[in-house]
């Protein structure tokens, strides 16, 4: 019998494909096993963010419109020094402005024993628009603190 190349070529690429198949399934599952045997008594390295309740807020009563309004926050971050404020998520509108104040929190087996705390933090924000301008702060129990400035 008589095979052409191209039939050669066929039955190979089919094999090929069957390993490539056990491959993908087998390294997944040798990969967990692996990881299921391996113990370590140390705590991961790295940092966890997580969303800090903000206290209150301060700002002017009142800018003019081209000038920054500097928005402080005040809150507890964390119980010891493995605590820190990470960074705000701003959401703007032109007439409103919602925070959301993140911390985070470095794994490590020893902290200092201080508590850390947002104290004044600042956002300095850049009205676009004339009139009240909405001041949202969102919690993480879903709650928000609201406050409003006036742009003249």
């Amino acid at each position: 019998m008589i095979h052409s190349n191209h039939d050669h070529m066929s039955t190979m690429s089919a094999k090929n494909r069957m390993r490539m198949k056990e491959a993908f399934f087998i390294l997944p599952m040798l990969a967990l096993f692996v990881q299921a045997c391996t113990t370590t008594t140390e705590p991961a390295e790295g940092t966890v963010t997580f969303q800090i309740k903000v206290d209150s807020i301060s700002h002017p009563h009142a800018i003019m419109l081209g000038d920054t309004a500097a928005i402080r926050f005040y809150g507890t971050v964390g119980p010891d020094g493995c605590h820190s404020f990470s960074h705000f998520l701003v959401i703007r509108q032109p007439r409103a402005v919602d925070f959301v104040v993140w911390g985070k929190r470095t794994i490590a087996t020893a902290c200092p024993a201080v508590m850390v705390y947002l104290d004044g933090r600042t956002y300095r924000y850049l009205p676009s628009l004339r009139g009240t301008l909405v001041i949202t702060v969102h919690q993480p129990d879903g709650s928000t603190l609201r406050d409003s400035l006036q742009v003249n």
